[in-house]
């Protein structure tokens, strides 16, 4: 049921948030104007993994659910591929398309 009420904050962030994405793992992933990509876990509240990996604030997230593959986008005009293989803990760099 939805309601009005704030269950959570997430605090991690040093610049704006520009991007949302639900993994399906009771795992959000977002996208700063920090640079940074963050995992959260929801139900705990707890940052779960910084990526420090692009140069330029992030635009665009997505994530495939079938493939456990996230898709990020940058105003530098790279886009990165990342495999999580645990989503907890372990994610894993793929490719940079520039």
């Amino acid at each position: 049921m939805l309601t009005n009420k704030l269950e959570r904050k997430l605090y991690g962030h040093t610049e704006g948030v520009t991007c949302l994405r639900m993994t399906g793992y009771d795992v959000i992933v977002s996208g700063s104007n920090d640079f940074t990509i963050r995992l959260w876990n929801i139900k705990e509240g707890k940052c779960l993994m910084t990526i420090t990996d692009h140069l330029a604030k992030l635009q665009d997230l997505t994530f495939n659910n079938r493939t456990k593959v996230l898709f990020s986008g940058s105003a530098d005009g790279e886009v990165k591929v990342w495999k999580l293989n645990k989503l907890e803990t372990s994610l894993k760099w793929m490719k940079t398309f520039q």
